[in-house]
This record gives C-alpha cells, structure tokens and sequence, in this order.
C-alpha cells in the first residue's frame, strides 16, 4: 500500500511477527527489530550502544524461548538490523506521543526512539521514507 516505504521499525518480542510479515513487504524495505535494554537477545546482535537494563516499561516485549532466533537474526542481517533502546530514550518519545495527542503503546513509543537513535548514529537502515509499527494504546 505504501511503496515509497523505505523502511520498517517494529517492536519485537520473540520476533515471529516481523518473520511473518517479511514475505508481504516488498523485499526492498528494510527490516528493523527495536527491542527493550533490559531484553534484547535479537536486537543487540546489530547494536551494542546501549546500557543494560534489569527493568522495562515496554512489559509486552519481555519473551523467554526464541525458538526462531536464528532464522529472524539471519533474516535481519540480509534484510535490515535492529536497534536496542534504553528506557530513558523510551520515556522521551512516549512524552512526544501524548504531546501530540497520540495515545499509544510503550512498545510504539520503543519504535519512535529506535527511529530517533538510528537518525542521531546516522544509520543508513533507515532510508528516506521509515515507518514505524503503531501498537495498541497506552495501557493505565
């Protein structure tokens, strides 16, 4: 529907639903895995600019068995990357959010400041024209 889109950041948790929607966008958009400090078995294999962490505010993403790692991780490095945010980066754009009356999930406010790291390293994953996944809406 979008084929100006040059990029996709998602949030990730096990990483089964970016392996499932990769066949149905065009090969051409990259792929970007955003996942939490405090988890990040997938991302951090493609980004080790960050602080761990033992806490996180993104609770949706925090899987224990990634029976498909090695595919999704294969995936990423022929289609894309990933990006480890840190809770404090995930706070800022959570606050942008609700400053532009956009009431969504901490997983989406993950993909926004995965998109402002990637932009401040200079990143070329992101092309152009990037997108974010929008998930849900804030949890009370």
């Amino acid at each position: 529907q979008f084929p100006q889109v040059t990029s996709l950041i998602m949030p990730v948790g096990s990483g089964t639903t970016l392996l499932g929607i990769s066949d149905t966008l065009l090969p051409t958009v990259k792929l970007i895995a955003a996942q939490p400090a405090s988890n990040a078995p997938i991302s951090s294999h493609f980004d080790s600019n960050f602080n761990p962490e033992t806490v996180t505010i993104t609770d949706a993403l925090g899987v224990k068995m990634l029976p498909l790692k090695a595919q999704i991780i294969d995936l990423l490095t022929r289609r894309g990357g990933g990006v480890v945010v840190e809770n404090n980066q995930t706070l800022l754009a959570a606050a942008w959010l609700k400053e532009n009356a956009l009431n969504a999930s901490a997983e989406t406010a993950l993909c926004l400041a995965g998109l402002w790291k990637l932009r401040a390293s200079q990143s070329d994953l992101l092309g152009s024209n990037p997108l974010i996944l929008v998930t849900g809406c804030k949890r009370v």
